[in-house]
């Protein structure tokens, strides 16, 4: 900065600068204003260092002091200036008569407290004194130029912190808009699901309730039909009925809805005992590689729905590959978290993870993204509903585990993570065991049905009746909880039902008071499926077939035995 912006500063502060005099003896005061004046300064005098104090401001240019003035009060005026704001120390011109009472070091000493302070020994000449105060002016204004720029510092921080503030704001309304989008098209996605789910289920159950209402009318005109017309039409019901089930089953396994019966089995065996109905569904046109390690761990699931989930996956890879290819069935063991199948992070332990691997055109991101997603398909003219992977999805998920699609150099890869089963049992899982045809078990046999819909207690009474029962029927839990449950040798309940209690509460009741009685229960949807995992009940769901009502009926009185 040049002298003369430095000496326009004064003009911001005051006319003339200000020189406080602090000379009260003799003709020092007089002899110094006129030094001071001659340096373009308006000396201020004071009698003594309380009106010195007394006066203190920013605006002080410098101070001239003589030593005799200060006496005892030095301590007073040293803390004053220790008071000055971080930007300030005022220049103080010190004239010291070298014939002080007080020893040197201590004097010097006193001296340092005055800071900014410099001493001059009379006596000495006007110029020197001259010298000394325009120095001190001079260092004062560079203190008030960077007062200003401290304080222009500060208005800039400050304003720059108002726009990083409002910046910030901005950034968080963005950011909540983009949440807000986001979630919007989540739900818009939901909804569109939702939608797809609801015309699926619209269009395949319109076409079985066709399927029977025709079947029905012909069945009517019976006494016009031959035997064979009949027997057709009694057949469409029964494979509508069919077809009805499983539509039911694949969306209770996607809605994890759907009651598991989870058992540990080795998984290597029992894919290796599919191996020959896989390659028979193939078709010939596709041949099929399992590639099961020895060392492979069991597992536990649900067998049934894992025999579903790998059929689901090999029937969707064998329509992939128009052409014929190669179908890849590979297991391993693997420890989760694992850095190769960053997709499973989420989970957990050890699992066996099965890749089911095509030869196909592969999957484009787009459909990849929706595969699971219930009646979501790209072939609407082969006639399937897309509830095959699905089923997969609402499997893994209801087992423990997860299911992902990934995109090799050649083909599609489906990926399906089972926990790992520190059990195993050779022996034949109970979803196995052949059909029982003996109804020796059902001659004479007391059951209490437990059913809230009248047409299906009556239809369930009458099947019952067939087997050889002797049937007893209750509207409730509460009903049948009134009945004396020594004169029956199994309960028959449906699960959701009017009144406080449920069949499985009913069931644990039941095991309480009547540990003998055997409780079979049955549903066609549960809110929440896990409770059935400790009610200690066979588990029939709906609907069900007469062979298979027998079947578990049959179970629970040989396990009653």
């Amino acid at each position: 900065m040049t002298n003369a912006s430095a000496s326009a500063s004064y003009g911001e502060h005051l006319q003339l600068p200000r020189v406080e005099v602090l000379a009260p003896f003799g003709r020092d005061a007089e002899i110094i204003m006129r030094v001071v004046e001659s340096a373009g300064a308006q000396a201020v005098v004071c009698d003594s260092v309380t009106m010195l104090c007394a006066s203190f401001s920013d605006d002080i240019s410098a101070m001239v002091i003589v030593e005799e003035a200060l006496h005892d009060d030095m301590a007073m005026l040293a803390y004053r200036l220790q008071q000055q704001p971080p930007w300030s120390d005022i220049p103080v011109v010190l004239l010291s008569n070298s014939r002080g009472r007080t020893g040197s070091d201590e004097r010097w000493s006193l001296f340092q407290n005055l800071g900014n302070a410099t001493v001059l020994e009379r006596p000495l000449h006007a110029k020197s004194l001259l010298i000394a105060i325009r120095a001190a002016l001079r260092g004062r204004t560079w203190q008030w130029l960077v007062r200003q720029q401290m304080e222009d510092a500060k208005e800039v921080a400050s304003e720059l912190e108002q726009r990083v503030r409002e910046r910030t704001e901005s950034l968080y309304a963005t950011i909540e808009e983009k949440k807000q989008v986001e979630e919007a098209l989540a739900e818009a996605k939901k909804l569109e699901s939702i939608g797809r789910l609801t015309g699926g289920v619209a269009h395949d159950f319109n076409n079985i309730l066709q399927v029977i209402t025709l079947s029905s009318t012909i069945l009517g005109q019976a006494q016009a039909l031959d035997a064979t017309r009949r027997e057709r039409a009694v057949q469409a019901i029964q494979r509508a009925a069919d077809r009805g089930s499983k539509l039911t089953h694949q969306l209770l396994a996607f809605a994890m809805r759907q009651p598991l019966h989870p058992q540990h089995f080795s998984l290597r065996k029992k894919l290796l005992s599919m191996g020959d109905d896989l390659q028979q569904a193939m078709e010939g046109r596709v041949r099929l590689v399992l590639d099961l390690p020895h060392s492979l761990w069991s597992v536990k699931a649900d067998l049934t729905q894992l025999e579903a989930a790998i059929l689901n996956l090999a029937l969707n890879a064998k329509e992939a590959m128009h052409e014929g290819g190669l179908l890849t069935i590979h297991a391993e063991n693997v420890s989760l978290p694992s850095l190769a199948y960053p997709k499973a992070r989420h989970l957990s332990g050890d699992f066996v993870i099965v890749l089911v691997t095509d030869t196909g055109p592969g999957m484009p991101p787009e459909i990849a993204s929706q595969a699971f997603e219930p009646f979501f398909t790209t072939r609407q003219e082969s006639g399937k509903t897309g509830l095959g992977l699905s089923q997969v999805y609402g499997f893994a998920k209801q087992s423990g585990g997860t299911v992902w699609i990934s995109q090799p150099q050649l083909g599609t890869s489906v990926a399906l993570a089972l926990p790992r089963s520190e059990q195993c049992t050779d022996k034949m899982p109970l979803a196995l065991l052949s059909d029982i045809t003996s109804n020796a078990l059902f001659s004479g046999a007391r059951v209490l049905c437990v059913e809230d819909n009248d047409q299906l207690a009556d239809v369930t009474v009458t099947v019952l009746g067939q087997l050889g029962c002797t049937v007893e029927h209750a509207t409730s839990a509460e009903e049948a909880l009134e009945r004396d449950m020594r004169n029956f040798d199994l309960i028959f309940s449906d699960i959701s039902m009017p009144g406080k209690i449920d069949g499985i509460d009913l069931a644990r009741m039941v095991a309480a008071r009547h540990p003998k009685v055997p409780v079979v229960l049955t549903s066609g949807y549960m809110i929440s499926p896990e409770r059935l995992e400790h009610a200690g009940t066979l588990f029939l769901p709906k609907p069900y077939t007469v062979a298979e009502l027998r079947n578990t009926l049959t179970r629970a009185l040989s396990n009653a035995k």
